[in-house]
């Protein structure tokens, strides 16, 4: 019988099986590794006493610390708050404010053997909507024992108010129709129209000339997409435990132990700062900086360099706060907070975050008779059931502040040591 399939066709039908034969392999290679990732990373990455947010939230990380907290068994305390909290003027994560109150926990022998964690949810410009959407999750989870959260003074300002909700998309289904109309909250498709979030940033020229609808509707696509699609694969669900485990934390913490190491000694204050800002896309460019925001005095003292007018004046436009009542979107939020809290059985306990007093008198940016009233009001809330206020404004002296309110090592150090004081009651209630 004659042979009819030639030597080419031949060739071409062996190279489709290698092909076929090559993407079966792949195909069962990519669901091993993602039936890995879904048993070793399934349930709740390991508690970390050091762990704080990036600069710009992302969802990954929020996700990563719920999850954490949900998964402990022991009293869980969550530190709610704006970037005082988080530690923005210090360079590493261990000198912020829930650190050392762990330390402290750690080092009572009345509390350290009682399975106390604290978990750090400070976010950087985090406005009390914020803080409210973070504790509905909690909430909603069962993932909080004691809540932990600052009031800073010029979050009540019209100035900071402008942007009521910082970061409303990571915890968007937190908020009911009715409070995203009231906070302008757009759909997440919407969000990732521009703004310089991870729902808007490097849109191509292309997409920029884009129509809003038809932006929106590429936006849908490519939610869609992630959402039925790729989110399902365990590989891009635990992407960030995964980035743990391969790289032993953070990449831009673990990049700069490996710099180190090839340097062959620690790298200053000033290096590490200009090192986090380089990697994490933190403009570094001195002509668009505040003299405070500049790398190499990110964990200076507020009196080791020059403040210039333009930020002056923007002290004296954040600390005019005036008369705060329920007109004032952010006071609102605070009460709608406490009342969430209360609804669900879990204490509050709120302190006032120390204020660099002398930096504000030097540059006439603080009216203490409205700064009083404020305080009184704030203290008042205390009348709420479950609801605890200490007032730390005057606790910290001068010296240890890097601007108004972010205070360098020994301020936070000093802060942990006022606040522990005030709320190791709470702590020994609990672990009756």
């Amino acid at each position: 019988m004659v042979n009819l399939i030639s030597p080419q066709r031949k060739s071409l039908n062996k190279r489709i099986v290698e092909w076929g034969i090559t993407l079966l392999v792949a195909a069962a290679v990519l669901i091993a590794v993602d039936f890995w990732a879904g048993q070793s990373f399934g349930g709740p990455p390991p508690f970390e006493s050091f762990y704080r947010f990036s600069g710009e939230l992302k969802p990954g990380e929020f996700q990563r610390q719920v999850k954490s907290i949900e998964g402990e068994q022991g009293i869980r305390v969550a530190f709610l708050g704006d970037s005082v909290i988080r530690g923005t003027a210090v360079a590493e994560s261990k000198q912020t404010i829930p650190a050392y109150l762990q330390k402290s926990i750690n080092s009572d022998p009345d509390l350290r053997s009682r399975g106390i964690k604290v978990f750090n949810f400070g976010i950087a410009g985090a406005r009390d909507a914020d803080k409210y959407g973070v504790l509905k999750t909690l909430l909603d989870r069962g993932a909080v024992d004691l809540v932990v959260m600052n009031v800073s003074y010029p979050f009540y300002s019209e100035e900071i108010l402008k942007i009521p909700v910082q970061f409303p998309h990571i915890y968007y289904d937190a908020f009911s129709p009715q409070e995203k109309s009231e906070l302008g909250i757009a759909d997440p498709a919407a969000l990732r129209i521009g703004g310089d979030t991870d729902w808007g940033v490097n849109k191509s020229a292309e997409s920029k000339s884009q129509s809003p609808d038809q932006a929106v509707a590429g936006s849908k696509l490519e939610q869609a997409i992630v959402d039925r699609g790729i989110s399902r694969w365990n590989l891009y669900r635990y992407r960030v435990d995964i980035n743990s485990y391969l790289f032993g934390g953070h990449p831009v913490q673990e990049g700069r132990k490996l710099l180190e190491k090839r340097l062959g000694k620690k790298l200053t204050a000033r290096e590490v700062n200009v090192f986090n800002a380089d990697v994490e896309g933190v403009p570094v460019d001195q002509n668009n900086l505040a003299a405070k925001d500049r790398p190499e005095n990110l964990i200076k003292t507020y009196d080791q360099f020059e403040w210039a007018e333009p930020e002056i004046q923007h002290l004296r436009k954040v600390f005019r706060v005036g008369p705060v009542d329920e007109k004032n979107i952010g006071y609102r939020y605070l009460e709608k907070t406490l009342l969430l809290a209360r609804q669900r059985g879990v204490r509050v306990v709120i302190f006032l975050s120390p204020v660099n007093t002398a930096l504000l008198d030097e540059h006439l940016a603080l009216d203490r008779d409205d700064w009083q009233r404020f305080t009184t009001q704030v203290k008042g809330l205390e009348s709420v059931p479950g609801v605890s206020v200490c007032d730390l404004q005057n606790s910290v002296e001068p010296r240890f502040f890097h601007d108004s309110l972010h205070m360098v090592d020994e301020g936070n150090e000093q802060t942990a040591r006022v606040l522990y004081r005030q709320i190791k009651p709470e702590l020994m209630g609990l672990a009756k």
